[in-house]
């Protein structure tokens, strides 16, 4: 199973690159990993790192891009997703100051036999869906 497919039974559509704009002229575009929809409007957005998560936060230009990426999508959370180093790495939440931002740093133990990576997808996908209204329209 996908991660869209695993959002799917959650009522969300996953897009791959779809690109938006940072700026109002339209002349940063961003192309996110990951946009999740529900009746239309983004709820959230993915960047997947394929690194292993490390340290006990992502690196600041990767907060960055997914606050970037937030900021022109309106929302109030987003996640990043990387391969995990140990078995049980936990998700970490780093709220960004002065902002309405939570980023949400996940890591998936690709180690495991393939049931529990599907497992691992299933709770993923139940988190991300789960996360992020919409703070204003983006435009």
């Amino acid at each position: 199973m996908t991660l869209g497919e695993a959002l799917a039974r959650h009522g969300i559509r996953c897009a791959q690159q779809d690109v938006h704009r940072l700026d109002e002229a339209g002349r940063s575009p961003l192309r996110p990993d990951l946009v999740l929809y529900r009746k239309g409007r983004p709820v959230s957005v993915i960047d997947t790192k394929y690194v292993f998560l490390r340290a006990t936060a992502p690196p600041a230009d990767h907060l960055h891009q997914l606050l970037a990426y937030c900021t022109a999508l309106g929302l109030s959370h987003g996640h990043l997703v990387y391969a995990a180093t140990a078995p049980g790495t936990a998700s970490t939440d780093h709220v960004i100051r002065r902002s309405p931002v939570t980023i949400t740093a996940h890591a998936l133990n690709l180690g495991e036999p393939p049931a529990g990576v599907l497992a691992q997808i299933a709770a993923l996908a139940a988190v991300t869906g789960a996360h992020g209204q919409a703070r204003r329209p983006a435009g």
